[in-house]
C-alpha cells in the first residue's frame, strides 16, 4: 500500500449501496484512504431541503478536514453550492457520470461546478473535454469481500432470476429478449421496481408468480445470496450505444457467483469488456436456446465458468483498482493535503 494515499480524506456525497457503500467507499479504504460516508439520514438523495443538506456536507467536511468530494451524481444534487464549499475549503469535487448515454443532460449540466468528471461511456469523455473539463474513463466494478459465495437459500432457488428496474428505455428489449422466457414456461424469478405498474408498456401483471413481491426491491445485502441460488443471472443494460457503458450488476453478477452463469442481450460493451465469459443473445430465439444450453450443463460445468468469469472481474475490475485511479487523479490535479 502506498502510504502517500493516507494523507486523501475522502467524503462521499451519495450512500448507494452498489456504487458507494460497497464500491468506491469500500476501495478508498482498501487502499489506505480516509472515507467517509453520508448516513441515509442525512444524504442529499432525500427530500431534506438545500439548506438542511449543505449545512450538514460543510459539517462533515470541518468535522473530517475533507480534501476530496466524489459523487454518483444525480439530477437534483445542489452542485453550484457544493461547489461554493469546495473552493472556500479547497477541496477537490469529482462527479462521476454513470447514466450517459441514457441521460447525458446531468453530467453536461454539471460539468462547470466539478474539478473533474469521470465517466463510464468512453464516448463522452473527449466531448467534454473539448468543452475545456477535464475527464477520464471510470468503469464501475466490484467488491470482491462483499461479491463473493453465499449459501443457497431455498426461497431464491430458480434456474433463472434477474435483478433489475423496469425503465422504459429497457421496455422493446424486454419484451423481445425476456418476456419469451416467461411465455416458453422457464423457471424465472424477477426482482425490482414498477414491473407490477398496469400503467406500464412492459410489466408483470400476467406472470404474478413470476415476480418476487415480498419487499419493494430487493435488499442489496441480498443480493449475492439470489446470485448463488441461481444458474442463470440475467442483466439489463439500458443503452447499447458505448463501448463501455454497461449496468453494473454484470460486474456484480460476475464476481459474487460460484454457481450462475450471467446472460444477457448483445452489447457491444459487454462483449469488449468480458467476452467469452458471459453470453449474449442477439434474438429472442437465441436468448432461448442459450437458456436451454446453459440449463443443461452439468453444476460442474456452470461452476467451472463462473468461476472463471470471477477471477478475471476479480483480478481486473475491483473497486480497490477504482480507487486507485481516483486518488492517482487527486495528486495528478494538485490535491490540497
Amino acid at each position: 500500500m502506498n502510504n502517500k494515499y493516507s494523507k486523501i480524506n475522502c467524503l462521499f456525497l451519495n450512500p448507494a449501496p452498489s456504487l458507494i457503500k460497497y464500491g468506491m467507499h469500500w476501495g478508498m479504504g482498501k487502499i489506505g484512504c480516509n472515507s467517509y460516508l453520508f448516513d441515509y439520514g442525512e444524504t442529499a438523495i432525500f427530500d431534506k431541503s438545500q439548506e438542511y443538506q449543505l449545512q450538514k456536507i460543510e459539517e462533515k467536511i470541518k468535522g473530517q478536514k475533507t480534501n476530496l468530494i466524489f459523487c454518483e451524481g444525480y439530477s437534483n444534487m445542489p452542485t453550484t453550492e457544493i461547489r461554493r464549499l469546495c473552493k472556500k475549503y479547497n477541496i477537490q469535487f469529482h462527479w462521476w457520470d454513470i447514466e450517459s448515454p441514457v441521460t447525458p443532460r446531468i453530467a453536461l449540466s454539471n460539468l462547470k461546478n466539478t474539478d473533474f468528471m469521470w465517466s463510464t461511456c468512453i464516448e463522452y469523455i473527449n466531448q467534454f473535454k473539448n468543452m475545456g473539463y477535464k475527464s477520464d474513463l471510470l468503469l464501475f466494478g466490484c467488491n470482491p469481500e462483499f461479491h463473493g459465495y453465499r449459501q443457497p437459500e431455498k426461497r431464491f432457488q430458480h434456474d433463472i432470476s434477474l435483478v433489475g428496474t423496469n425503465y422504459s428505455n429497457r421496455f422493446n428489449k424486454v419484451k423481445e429478449f425476456i418476456l419469451p422466457l416467461l411465455d416458453n414456461g422457464f423457471d424465472l424469478m424477477i426482482y425490482g421496481l414498477w414491473w407490477m405498474n398496469k400503467e406500464a408498456e412492459v410489466n408483470l401483471i400476467n406472470y404474478p408468480n413470476n415476480y418476487w413481491n415480498e419487499h419493494p426491491a430487493l435488499p442489496y445485502d441480498w443480493l449475492p445470496v439470489v446470485i448463488n441460488s441461481s444458474k442463470i443471472m440475467l442483466g439489463l443494460n439500458c443503452s447499447d450505444a458505448s463501448e463501455t457503458q454497461t449496468t453494473c450488476r454484470l460486474y456484480e453478477i460476475l464476481a459474487s457467483s460460484e454457481t450462475s452463469v450471467y446472460l444477457a442481450w448483445y452489447t457491444k460493451a459487454q462483449d469488449k469488456l468480458f467476452g467469452d465469459y458471459i453470453y449474449q443473445a442477439k434474438s429472442g430465439q437465441e436468448m432461448l436456446d442459450m437458456a436451454k444450453e446453459i440449463l443443461s450443463m452439468t453444476d460442474k460445468q456452470r461452476n467451472q465458468k463462473a468461476l472463471l468469469a470471477r477471477e478475471y472481474v476479480i483480478n481486473n475490475h475491483s473497486y480497490e483498482l477504482r480507487a486507485k485511479q481516483v486518488a492517482d487523479k487527486f495528486f495528478e490535479l494538485g490535491g490540497n493535503i
